[in-house]
């Protein structure tokens, strides 16, 4: 075979992997032609921290390369055919910090440092991969979990910039009477007309639900539609997404949305547009649950809040977007619930707030997820809080069955507003917190991993307020516990074998990877610790990661990795989730890995491993 059919055939092998398959055919072969090619015999070592200077870049061809810790050689990573390294070494141009070793005997390409940072220069594909691989995989991975899903969904794509959905608006002057609106809205076959000051600044707008209610109360044509208009705009810019129009939708529980730049109406987009063959959507949703009044009800409505989740998959929705859409829509089906659990109860003073603790604390509900909840409470003078207590646990143990009829069941921890340790008191919530973080014992380090991510969903919001900075100037006032809260959450590892394998376990009585209790909750608790010792005043994983990050002055593409690989295992448990929901079967975070694709079990290998390296940042931040 001569040199350009060798040549060709290599950058054909090539082309079936990330990043080669984005790059130009000219900087693929530029980068062939350089390539030499290698062979190891299994044990063999390829590269170590001892060897001097920058090291080549690798490709496997063919075998097994296994990354190692230096000083215990201990096997933590395993690669396989089409994957690169040692990546961060070559980037900061400097020698790796691991051992790599031939896990099998391994055919690799090898390009040389000189000619790597080259590479970066000419191929845009390979830089962008180089500098943000997982990032790359990640997309990857929701392009075909997005294609899989999408012949059975027709929906709009949530990433669509609102500005390409737009229809023009029907405007007219606030001094138009009722009657001439009426009639341009009849002529033009519309549900809504905003009124516009002479700049088209929008002033407010009048829908048929208006129109409904000022022919019931036979309101005379000829009064001026300002006086009748409503004037609370919801607006959003052409650059937002139709995700962030739909969540919007669902806060406000509204139709419409109008399209402002620089305080010009330039579009309106109605929910038709976002979801325009979709059975039922976000505003349907939230008006239903305003009218809700029964559990069966209840329990439908949450039946469509899982549905319009699975479609949202489908239509590609990133996964800390949609959990903080469940969680949204959860809230408002959780209001209702306990609004309607509470009817009739003579509270005779006590005010309360009803609070989330867990996943739902931190905005990271997934399709199928149990109860944590509790309340907080405040007697009137004169009563004691055990009969306050009294007076609140009946309706709390009615919403606490009511919710498990609508999709969230109990919690086999009791951790329940029904369980008279999770009905406290402001002062008694704020001198448990504080128990827990001066004793530090087993018990309480678990109790800190759950009750410690409380968000107010129901009620006074100021007592859940409250007891937060608590929390934060005990923990700030005992950085003992947090050192004991490391030292217990670094005892868990990422379910990596000593050969790069998963190592499978039984949850529930089924065997395979248990995406949360193995997966998620290394991020969560790391970020949650993180988040205590800096003062973070933020509830979801990502945010404190994030704001974590900026605090600590880590590099942005650090904390991204973290972040990405955390919501790459929520996608995973969605995935799931909804899988078991089209077959009839009860959600769980069960998964086997060989059934996953290769790209997503590569990208499963890869998301553990920055949960090794957060947990190291966790290490270090303590010294432990």
């Amino acid at each position: 075979m001569n040199t350009t059919s060798l040549t060709a055939q290599i950058a054909r092998e090539l082309r079936q992997h990330a990043p080669f398959d984005a790059m130009t055919e000219a900087d693929l072969l530029w980068m062939v032609q350089r390539l030499k090619v290698a062979y190891f015999e299994e044990g063999t070592l390829l590269i170590s921290p001892q060897d001097n200077g920058e090291p080549d870049l690798q490709i496997i061809k063919k075998g097994i390369v296994r990354s190692e810790d230096a000083n215990s050689n201990t096997p933590y990573l395993e690669l396989h055919e089409g994957e690169m390294f040692p990546i961060g070494a070559l980037l900061s141009r400097r020698p790796v910090i691991s051992n790599y070793r031939a896990g099998a005997d391994t055919f690799v390409y090898q390009l040389s440092s000189s000619d790597f940072q080259q590479l970066l220069e000419r191929s845009e594909a390979f830089r962008a991969f180089g500098t943000r691989r997982l990032a790359h995989l990640l997309e990857l991975s929701r392009q075909r979990i997005q294609s899989a899903l999408s012949t059975r969904s027709n929906q709009q794509h949530t990433d669509t910039p609102l500005g390409e959905l737009a229809h023009k608006p029907i405007t007219c002057p606030p001094d138009t009477s009722l009657g001439e609106v009426l009639r341009q809205m009849k002529a033009q076959r519309i549900g809504s007309m905003i009124m516009v000051d002479a700049e088209h600044k929008p002033l407010g707008i009048f829908t048929l639900v208006d129109v409904l209610t000022h022919a019931t109360r036979q309101t005379p044509h000829d009064t001026p539609i300002h006086e009748l208009m409503s004037t609370s705009l919801v607006c959003l810019p052409p650059s937002a997404l139709t995700f962030d129009a739909a969540l919007t939708m669902a806060q406000h529980r509204i139709r419409h949305l109008l399209i402002v730049e620089r305080d010009k109406l330039v579009g309106i987009v109605a929910e038709r547009d976002l979801f325009s063959l979709q059975r039922i959507g976000v505003y349907e949703i939230a008006t239903a649950l305003d009218h809700a009044h029964d559990v069966e009800t209840l329990a439908q409505i949450s039946r469509d809040i899982r549905q319009l989740a699975s479609n949202m998959l489908a239509q590609g929705v990133a996964p800390e977007n949609l959990t903080q859409l469940i969680s949204t829509l959860n809230d408002r089906l959780i209001e209702r619930v306990v609004e309607q659990a509470f009817d009739g109860t003579q509270l005779q003073g006590i005010i309360f707030c009803w609070v989330a603790f867990g996943s739902e604390g931190r905005q990271e509900q997934t399709i199928g997820t149990d109860q944590d909840n509790g309340i907080i409470f405040q007697a009137p003078d004169g009563m004691s809080n055990a009969e306050a207590r009294k007076i609140l646990l009946p309706a709390a143990k009615r919403a606490n069955d009511w919710l498990a009829q609508c999709g969230f069941p109990l919690c086999k921890g009791n951790v329940m507003a029904s369980n008279p340790e999770c009905c406290l008191s402001l002062n008694e919530w704020q001198l448990q917190f504080g128990d827990w973080i001066e004793g530090g014992n087993l018990q309480h380090l678990l109790n800190a991993k759950i009750y410690f991510d409380m968000r107010p969903v129901w009620g006074e919001f100021w007592m859940a307020y409250e007891i937060r900075e608590h929390l934060l100037h005990c923990i700030k006032q005992r950085p003992r516990f947090l050192h004991m809260l490391t030292q217990n959450t670094l005892e868990y590892k990422p379910p990596l074998s000593l050969l790069g394998d998963f190592i499978l376990s039984t949850h529930d009585g089924k065997t395979g990877l248990d995406l949360k209790v193995n997966g998620t909750v290394f991020f969560v608790d790391a970020a949650r610790i993180l988040s205590l010792a800096n003062g973070i005043d933020a509830y979801s994983t990502a945010q404190r990661l994030r704001l974590y990050g900026e605090q600590a002055g880590i590099r942005t593409e650090t904390v991204e990795g973290w972040v990405q690989a955390f919501h790459f295992l929520l996608l995973l448990r969605l995935q799931h989730q909804q899988q078991a929901l089209e077959n009839q079967r009860e959600p769980d975070n069960t998964i086997d890995p060989k059934t996953l694709s290769g790209l997503d079990r590569r990208i499963l290998k890869e998301t553990l491993r920055q949960a090794r390296k957060l947990q190291g940042k966790l290490g270090e931040s303590f010294r432990i």
